[in-house]
């Protein structure tokens, strides 16, 4: 417990310090994330007997740098003329799909269809999820937005984890998560509701105007609510599927990346979304 409290204060600290700066520090830390998290989900795959294609796998992490180089709005796309743009995402998930044709095709006799539909999903999940990560702290009050996500995904597994372990009775899917509880998950949504209602009711105490309303929070309470709580269910589905407890063991009790971020993804996902959307 010692080495985990030790390990969160430390990690928290390095993520705290990469959204406060941003640029290329936030830049550094998030790619260390995106690689790191999809050598984990390979090697994963590995444990639980597959020969995962590498190929698509690595086209789609280039999604990440190439993010870096990234001037427009719509992420993925630079200028090439005064009239055109070119998107790097759309052509890496094109090269992808078709790398795991082509070597399905040339090579049956090696690779199961498995082994390239596995990379394709893990390379989709890590680097090209994360990248709009990046896309969401470039905003205009980009840590701050940075911010709900977390403290959204945050909030929810703390009340998720507390209520559960103290009140939970009835199981929500033991097959994958045999600690999870229906009583731990209702608590999730409120407690992500209310710590970002808090985080949302602070910012102008201090004097800090991000352009959102306060009716934004309870709603994103509601959302990363659900959605952090089923990436964190969706990683641990996939362990049970490998066969593996953790993802890793590059942080000291709390496992691998992977497991340390599994909750924070499509949380960061889905905010940019919401505030591109309506705000951005």
């Amino acid at each position: 417990m010692v080495k985990r409290i030790i390990t969160g204060i430390i990690a928290g600290g390095i993520a705290f310090a990469a959204i406060w700066f941003g640029g290329i520090w936030f830049g550094l830390a998030l790619g260390f994330i995106v690689t790191v998290g999809l050598f984990e989900f390979i090697r994963a795959l590995k444990t639980a007997g597959h020969r995962p294609m590498i190929t698509p796998a690595v086209l789609l992490w280039l999604t990440y740098p190439l993010m870096l180089f990234s001037t427009e709005k719509i992420p993925g796309t630079i200028k090439l003329a005064p009239t055109g743009d070119f998107n790097w995402f759309t052509l890496l998930v094109l090269l992808a799909v078709m790398a795991v044709m082509a070597i399905f095709v040339f090579g049956n006799k090696r690779f199961k269809l498995d082994d390239g539909a596995f990379p394709l999903l893990g390379g989709l999940y890590v680097p090209f999820l994360l990248t709009f990560a990046y896309c969401l702290r470039e905003m205009e009050h980009g840590g701050h937005y940075v911010m709900i996500a977390l403290v959204g995904a945050v909030s929810a597994d703390t009340a998720a984890f507390a209520i559960g372990s103290l009140m939970g009775k009835h199981k929500l899917c033991p097959e994958i998560s045999p600690n999870k509880t229906v009583e731990g998950f209702v608590a999730g949504f409120l407690g992500s509701v209310a710590g970002l209602c808090f985080y949302g009711g602070m910012l102008p105490l201090m004097n800090i105007h991000i352009g959102i309303p306060f009716w934004f929070y309870p709603v994103m309470g509601i959302v990363l609510g659900a959605v952090s709580q089923l990436g964190d269910l969706f990683a641990s589905a996939v362990k049970r599927y490998c066969g593996i407890k953790d993802f890793g063991k590059i942080l000291p009790g709390h496992g691998g990346v992977l497991d340390r971020v599994d909750s924070y993804i499509p949380s960061l996902v889905v905010t940019y979304v919401l505030i591109s959307a309506f705000f951005a």
